[in-house]
């Protein structure tokens, strides 16, 4: 991994050096703003330092040199990007371990038929328990599978999007691990408030460590024409809210991290908190492994309050039950479903009856 310090009188200019060397995939890794020159800190020179990286590629297990952590980065955050690409690796050797194996079988198929689809099998067998309680013949049945589904969508019904607050903005943050695809849903999301609703709208990315994001964003804005603003401090941010209190709707980006790194989720904390009338939706994607998902959830969502929940990329997972077990074990909400790239085409608002289906697998998530 290679590490750069770029210095600039600016923020903004700092920012364009590293575009320049790096490209658009280099991740900001720290960005601090000091003095140069003066006497004992008096009239000295206001400078910006971006520390910067691109991300390396990680060699196969017991094969290739060993790397080296740069001396005296800041933060330990290439300790912190190496260590989340090491559980990367080791995640994805172990879905290859265990692709291929056959799931246990029980006595009952539609119990094996959650199972298959990841739902915990204390979830299964206490919705089954509630299935023999209206139908006793069993759960091999027609009616007991219709039963079932009944039941999911139960579990499922909790479902509400971004309801517009008259006279306010609203304001909406999503929040979530990295890799979850939230600057495209906060894009889809724009486009159908600004595009089809005809609301005004803007957006704000605190996503800074991604450059690539930033232009994302940015580019999503202008293709939209909807204004687009970066911020780096929760200052920055209330300002930014306040300068755009004349719109309907305002959309939040921020940046991605790993639920096991305590100090990147204590600063996305810090950098919400107290914001007035801020409505938080997690996303998680549905490839997310269901024990992954908790995990996510315990982390990300608040600890008091209402959230809500965006699933994404249920078009690329063959199992959803995952989302049975957020739904089951917590007291979340769920907002929209995403199924593609294209926008803002591919999210709509969460379906108990189509979820409850696509997990009977008796059609598929279109």
């Amino acid at each position: 991994m290679k590490i750069k310090h770029y210095t600039a009188g600016t923020l903004q200019e700092a920012m364009v050096k590293v575009k320049n060397d790096l490209g658009r995939d280099a991740v900001i890794l720290h960005t601090r703003r000091f003095k140069q020159g003066g006497i004992f800190g008096f009239f000295g020179k206001d400078l910006f330092e971006v520390t910067a990286t691109l991300e390396a590629k990680v060699p196969s297990a017991g094969t290739g040199p060993k790397r080296e952590t740069a001396p005296g980065l800041p933060n330990n955050r290439a300790s912190a990007l190496e260590a989340e690409m090491s559980q990367l690796r080791q995640a994805v050797e172990a879905a290859l371990l265990t692709q291929h194996l056959p799931k246990e079988r029980t006595n009952s198929k539609l119990k094996d038929l959650l199972l298959r689809n990841d739902v915990e099998p204390l979830v299964a067998d206490k919705l089954l328990q509630d299935v023999l309680r209206q139908v006793p013949g069993g759960t091999d049945t027609p009616e007991a599978r219709h039963c079932l589904e009944q039941r999911l969508c139960q579990c499922l019904s909790r479902t509400e999007g971004i309801k517009l607050a008259g006279g306010k903005p609203k304001n909406v943050a999503l929040l979530g691990p990295t890799g979850v695809g939230k600057t495209t849903t906060i894009a889809k999301l724009a486009a159908n408030f600004t595009l089809i609703e005809e609301k005004r709208v803007a957006l704000i990315t605190a996503d800074t460590y991604r450059i690539a994001a930033v232009e994302q964003l940015k580019t999503y804005g202008e293709i939209i024409g909807v204004p687009v603003e970066v911020v780096f401090t929760r200052e920055e941010l209330a300002d930014a809210l306040a300068r755009h209190a004349d719109k309907d709707l305002i959309l939040i980006d921020t940046a991605g991290s790993s639920p096991r790194n305590d100090k990147q989720v204590q600063e996305l904390a810090c950098l919400l908190a107290d914001l007035p009338d801020l409505e938080k939706h997690l996303v998680i994607s549905a490839t997310t492994k269901p024990r992954d998902a908790m995990d996510i959830i315990a982390r990300f969502a608040p600890r008091e309050g209402a959230y809500k929940l965006i699933i994404t990329k249920v078009d690329e997972s063959d199992t959803l039950g995952a989302i049975v077990n957020i739904m089951y074990n917590t007291q979340g909400v769920l907002s929209y479903v995403t199924k593609g790239q294209s926008v803002p085409d591919d999210i709509e608002l969460a379906d108990a009856q189509k979820l409850a289906a696509l997990i009977l697998r008796e059609q598929n998530y279109a």
